[in-house]
C-alpha cells in the first residue's frame, strides 16, 4: 500500500494516498484534519480524524466519551474505543 505524510500543526502521520483530506475549521481557529477512505457508501466513510485542542477544558479521554455518545445518538452501533500509544502526546485514543 502507497502511503503519504500528512502534518498538521500537533501531528505527523501516514495515510494511504487513496485517502480524500479534508480540513474543517473549528470555532476555536484549530483545523480539523479528517482522512477519508474510498467507500461505497460516501454517507457513511471510513474516516481518521484530528481533532486538536490546544487549550482543552477535559482530557482526550473523557471527550473520547463525548463523541461517543454524539456518535450513537446519531445510529452508530459498533464503536469501539482503544487507547493508543501516540509519540509525545500524553493519551491518544482511538474510536
Amino acid at each position: 500500500m502507497e502511503t503519504r505524510q500528512a502534518t498538521g500543526k500537533f501531528f505527523s502521520m501516514y495515510v494511504p494516498t487513496n485517502f480524500q483530506q479534508k480540513s474543517v475549521p473549528m470555532a476555536n481557529g484549530e483545523q480539523v484534519m479528517a482522512f477519508d477512505a474510498p467507500s461505497s457508501n460516501p454517507a457513511t466513510p471510513v474516516r481518521v480524524a484530528v481533532i486538536p485542542d490546544s487549550k482543552p477544558k477535559t482530557t482526550a479521554i473523557e471527550q473520547s466519551y463525548d463523541i461517543e455518545l454524539t456518535k450513537q445518538s446519531k445510529g452508530f452501533k459498533d464503536l469501539t474505543r482503544t487507547m493508543v500509544k501516540w509519540p509525545g502526546a500524553q493519551s491518544a485514543i482511538l474510536l
